[in-house]
């Protein structure tokens, strides 16, 4: 498959298909390096082929044939090798790009030299062996001198993939929606991001303005959090993957790890199938991946394999073939491998001169590095030095075992034709492969595909991830020189029967979890998770217009996580200078009335906010002081029972001294148990079997459980903040500007009831729905009330899925409106 300077075989019809006006969904495929093979002809003009191996490839060629509502475009970089693309003129970068563009359905990435040096460095010494559960502390060290340079690329894919989108700011694309209504509804493009090369690329793509479904996959492993947490970048990596709609991994161990980073790291409430982010879920879920079985049949049959593997098994007659194929790379464990068997034919004299262990190794890809980068070991060393001690180990067991006639290791360092190494495949009466950590590894699938007539043992190391799909392989631990040098010695005494069961079951897995079935799976849960910003962000200047020309405003505004940030100690939320300022300016206009709404205790409030004329309401309504200096409590609890606090607090107490770090705040009538500075997984776990208690205990009493953000709060029954609200409104005939601002979970009871008093305001049927449920339906006195020139803003603080018509990003945000607000009056 070749391309010129004009013209091209085209990678898929795809292309040629949208020219004809037929639109198809695209599939915006991300990768750091294309899988094109590009070659600068010396007479002019360019060789370019399509690489077909991998997975990625693969699964993308059979989605081709089996979608055809799918269109695949391909967003990636070149690789460090390809020297010839790196010095282009600029007239060779402009002509290459257009014919990738047009024949290939590829948007090439051009990266500085310089910043893509310490971007590989970065990723191949700090995140590579990290993921893959390595201690590489005297390397993580160095890491803040290349974190530059992994963002700055980072950011090169974002603006080249922002680009293909046309992405422009929301005001821009309402603008141009109300000018050009399509004739057509077009599906939007999904974008498929991979590996960890990118990943703070999910959220620079969220910040560009993208609403565009993202699908991120980890090719890698994840490591537990203690692993993890060794980076000094942890929580922005994890803050940018966080920005994709799904996430997949290889395995459920690989999941588990993510989601437990989540939680210790960044804090976050983790499910077993998400994690939630900025208020919204993000989809997590495991998406084994796999080969093309039929493809490796049919390069089985052919001719030149047949051959080879005649010539194979001249070469090795009256001897045993074990075979290993790996990438030369501390991970893979190739040691370890040539140790055990040393190991083997130690313990086994028996069958010495009667085995032969065929190794291959992989060269690593290239890496070139700038000398600017020199504050860590080479990556390019320490390849040598593994090279140098498996010579070592090969050349050793060679000259102890072997003879004139007879050499027990073959050793090559080399990438050998696909038709080679499928030959080999089939000649081999055993596979051995043992890596200290792998997020699939696809060798053995292939290995099992080539065996479908020798059912040879596949010898396979329980830290590679095909290790939870292949039951019929013998596991090992490759640090157990022993153990896999006795797996060796009963594989090769394996009876038939044996042997095509373990084979049997491998197989039926592998043609049942193909390439093209981890594409299309990956990609039509991405089609279906839950889509992201159900809620649009407040525009600044709307709130401003609308408060400007209003003549009475009301204020509603939640207390902790939207007037002050969130904090690990209750009593050290007080209010910011800046806060009071703001506050103070807001009630000198007479036109202003302004309440807080907090589930704090009367005292709390009472000391910060006593020189000011606002409004409280406490304990999630159960006192409340009308808005003025001079304004008396009411306390909306009396005659309700309270003995339940009796029942409750040594439920609380017994849970609290269970749970290093929690604690319990006791107010007037409400019980909070507080767990935020708690051990993140274990704090969680008791926190739900509380709620299950409380609820348990709830039934026969006349309270309500509250969870809250870290907290669990008990309260008496129909006391909430929606009452509160209905309260100041009903009093308020007159206001014609209303702002209520909340931030958890408790703070939705304002924004239904709101919605139900102001029934003109965009509200969904499914919170109608819910704001009934919750009591908060209309009564006479709001049906009457004439609301019809009222737009209230109810907004949400750092969350996207609520009642709230608006959200607003980040707590200091509301500070910073509330002072435009001031800027207005003044």
């Amino acid at each position: 498959m070749e391309g010129s300077g004009t013209t091209g075989v085209i990678l898929h019809p795809g292309a040629s298909q949208a020219r004809k006006g037929q639109r198809k969904q695209r599939i915006i495929m991300v990768l750091k390096r294309l899988p094109l093979s590009i070659a600068k002809r010396s007479e002019g003009g360019w060789d370019i082929a399509f690489k077909e191996l991998g997975p990625i490839p693969s699964a993308v060629r059979l989605m081709m044939d089996t979608q055809k509502s799918w269109e695949f475009v391909w967003v990636g970089g070149f690789g460090e090798d390809d020297e010839q693309l790196q010095e282009m003129s600029a007239s060779e970068r402009a002509e290459l790009t257009e014919i990738l563009r047009r024949d290939w359905n590829c948007v090439p990435v051009y990266v500085d030299e310089l910043a893509r040096s310490g971007w590989t460095a970065y990723c191949k010494r700090c995140l590579w062996p990290l993921l893959n559960s390595q201690l590489v502390t005297n390397k993580i060290t160095a890491s803040s001198s290349l974190w530059h340079d992994y963002k700055r690329c980072s950011l090169t894919y974002a603006q080249a993939i922002s680009d293909e989108l046309g992405l422009k700011s929301a005001d821009i694309k309402e603008e141009e929606e109300a000018k050009h209504q399509p004739q057509h509804k077009q599906l939007p493009d999904l974008l498929w991001i991979h590996d960890y090369h990118l990943l703070l690329l999910p959220s620079l793509l969220r910040k560009m303005g993208s609403l565009h479904r993202i699908g991120f996959f980890f090719h890698t492993p994840f490591p537990t959090s203690e692993i993890f947490r060794i980076l000094p970048e942890r929580a922005k990596l994890l803050a940018g993957v966080l920005g994709s709609d799904l996430i997949g991994f290889q395995t459920y161990h690989d999941c588990r790890h993510f989601l437990s980073a989540c939680t210790r790291i960044l804090a976050l409430d983790a499910r077993p199938k998400g994690v939630e982010w900025n208020g919204r879920m993000v989809a997590v879920d495991i998406f084994p991946v796999g080969i093309d079985p039929t493809g490796l049949e049919r390069i089985q049959e052919s001719s030149e394999v047949h051959k080879r593997v005649q010539e194979l098994k001249h070469s090795f007659a009256n001897t045993k073939l074990i075979v290993g194929r790996d990438r030369l790379d501390p991970i893979k464990g190739i040691p370890q491998k040539l140790l055990a068997f040393e190991d083997f034919l130690s313990r086994f004299p028996e069958w010495q001169g009667k085995v032969v262990l065929f190794q291959v190794c992989l060269p690593p890809t290239g890496e070139k590095l700038s000398p600017f980068h020199t504050g860590i070991s080479c990556t390019s060393g320490e390849v040598q030095e593994l090279h140098s001690q498996i010579n070592e180990l090969v050349g050793r067991i060679n000259g102890r075992w072997g003879t004139a006639d007879f050499t027990p290791i073959h050793y090559l360092s080399k990438v050998l034709p696909i038709h080679e190494v499928v030959a080999l495949y089939n000649a081999a009466d055993v596979a051995l492969l043992t890596p200290l950590r792998d997020g699939m590894n696809l060798t053995s699938h292939e290995y099992v595909v080539c065996q479908k007539s020798s059912h040879g043992p596949l010898i396979l190391s329980e830290f590679a991830g095909s290790a939870q799909s292949l039951g019929g392989a013998v596991l090992v631990n490759p640090w157990d020189t022993r153990g896999v040098a006795s797996a060796i010695f009963d594989a090769l005494k394996m009876n038939e029967e044996e042997k095509r069961l373990k084979h049997q079951y491998n197989y039926s897995y592998i043609i049942s979890n193909t390439a093209l079935q981890w594409g299309t799976t990956f990609l039509r849960e991405l089609q279906r998770v839950e889509h992201m910003l159900e809620v649009p962000v407040l525009k600044h200047e709307d709130v401003t217009k609308a408060y400007n020309s209003a003549k009475k405003r009301l204020f509603l505004l939640d207390y902790d996580g939207t007037l002050t940030p969130i904090v690990s100690r209750p009593a050290d939320a007080v209010p910011s200078p800046a806060l009071l300022q703001a506050l103070q300016q807001l009630t000198s206009d007479p036109k202003n009335i302004v309440y807080i709404i907090s589930g704090r205790d009367r005292e709390f409030l009472r000391t910060h906010m006593q020189s000011l004329p606002v409004g409280l309401s406490c304990e999630h309504g159960v006192f409340f002081r009308h808005y003025g200096k001079d304004s008396e409590w009411e306390n909306l609890s009396l005659g309700m029972e309270t003995s339940w606090r009796e029942i409750i607090m040594p439920i609380l107490a017994d849970y609290t001294e269970r749970t290093p770090g929690s604690m319990i705040e006791t107010k007037e009538v409400n019980v909070s148990w507080h767990y935020r500075n708690a051990e993140a997984d274990f704090g969680s776990f008791q926190a739900k079997d509380l709620v299950v208690h409380l609820q348990n205990v709830a039934s026969k009493l006349p309270i309500e459980i509250l969870l809250g953000k870290k907290v669990i709060e008990v309260r008496p029954q129909n006391v909430h903040k929606g009452a509160t609200v209905r309260k100041i409104v009903n009093g308020l005939p007159d206001v014609d500007f209303v702002l209520c601002i909340g931030d958890d979970k408790t703070d939705e009871d304002m924004f239904l009831t709101l919605a139900n008093i102001f029934p003109h305001a965009a509200v969904r049927p499914e919170e109608e729905d819910e704001a009934d449920d919750m009591g908060t339906t209309s009564t006479p006195a709001t049906q009457s009330k004439p609301v019809s020139t009222v737009q209230p803003f109810s907004c949400v603080v750092s969350r996207k899925e609520s009642a709230a018509s608006y959200s607003i990003p980040t707590q200091a945000d509301v500070i910073a409106l509330l002072q435009e607000l001031v800027a207005v009056s003044h």
